[in-house]
C-alpha cells in the first residue's frame, strides 16, 4: 500500500453528498453501503463467482471525477464511489478477476474536526495489518491482497479508480 497524495476534501465531500447513490446489494440482500458507478460498472452475482459488466454514466460527464482520474490513474475506465453510513463496512476480501490488481483509492471522512483540527481516521485492513487512513489521503494498493474496512463510526466516502475488464 502506497500513499501517493493528500488533498483537501471540502469540495469532494460536498459533491459526494449530492450523488444519487444506489443501495448496494449482495446476492439480492442490501448491505449498509451505497454505491455509484461511473464508466464501466460491475454487478457481482452468485456470491461473486460471476458478474455482469455494464456501461454506467460516463466519467467524462462529471468534471470532478475526470480530473481525479486524469491526475491519479489516467488508464482507469471505472470509478466506484461508496457511501459508508455509520455501522457500514466490508469484510476482508480479495477483488475478483474482473478488476485489475491496481486500485487508486481516495478516502473522504464526512465528520467534524476534533480539538486539534483533524477528522477521525478510518481503519483499513490490508495484508493482515491495520492502517489508519486520514481524510483526503490517496493511496494505491493491490486488490489481490486481502483488504477491508471494519464498520465505521463516522460517515465515509471512498472513490476507487480502477480498470475493469469488459
Amino acid at each position: 500500500m502506497e500513499l501517493i497524495d493528500k488533498i483537501n476534501t471540502e469540495q469532494l465531500i460536498a459533491w459526494s453528498r449530492r450523488v444519487n447513490f444506489d443501495l448496494e446489494l449482495w446476492n439480492g440482500k442490501p448491505t449498509k453501503r451505497f454505491e455509484k458507478w461511473f464508466g464501466i460498472g460491475v454487478q457481482l452475482i452468485n456470491y461473486g463467482k460471476s458478474w455482469n459488466v455494464y456501461q454506467a454514466e460516463s466519467i467524462e460527464s462529471t468534471l470532478i471525477l475526470k480530473d481525479l482520474r486524469d491526475r491519479y490513474y489516467p488508464e482507469a475506465n471505472s470509478i466506484l464511489i461508496y457511501k459508508y453510513t455509520i455501522g457500514a463496512g466490508i469484510s476482508v476480501h480479495q477483488d475478483k478477476a474482473v478488476f485489475s490488481e491496481k486500485v487508486v483509492m481516495i478516502n473522504l471522512v464526512d465528520g467534524d474536526l476534533d480539538l486539534f483540527g483533524e477528522k477521525p481516521s478510518i481503519k483499513f485492513k490490508y495484508g493482515g495489518k491495520d492502517f489508519f487512513i486520514l481524510d483526503g489521503e490517496i493511496f494505491r494498493f493491490n486488490s489481490r491482497i486481502p483488504h477491508g474496512v471494519p464498520s465505521v463510526a463516522i460517515p465515509r466516502y471512498s472513490i476507487s479508480l480502477r480498470i475493469v475488464s469488459s
